[in-house]
């Protein structure tokens, strides 16, 4: 749970510092506890994915189309830079942050 609060110090900082960002992950239960330990809360956060195929309730209701020209801090388990310049102008790697995720 340090971790988690931890990691949303800092994405609050970056989010803080650039307003115009909007929160990515790559998974659902990822982008929950971002979205809880963030403040302000970032409500407007959206999900990339490489598959387009619905696995859950974010891949029906957050559609990344609709946030076309806006840039996004990445919150990952993995590392995507790779994967991800199909779907974005630019990509880069600005912060790394190493922890695990807690058992299921």
């Amino acid at each position: 749970m340090r971790l988690w609060r931890a990691l949303g110090q800092s994405v609050s900082v970056a989010l803080a510092l650039h307003p115009v960002f909007t929160l990515l992950a790559d998974d659902r239960e990822i982008l929950a506890a971002p979205i809880y330990y963030v403040r302000p809360h970032p409500l407007d956060a959206v999900k990339w994915s490489v598959m387009l195929r619905v696995r859950d309730q974010w891949d029906l209701t957050n559609d990344l189309a609709k946030h076309e020209g806006e840039s996004f801090p990445l919150v990952s388990e993995y590392e995507l830079i790779t994967e991800t310049r199909p779907s974005f102008s630019a990509s880069s790697q600005s912060a790394r942050s190493r922890s695990r995720r807690a058992p299921a």
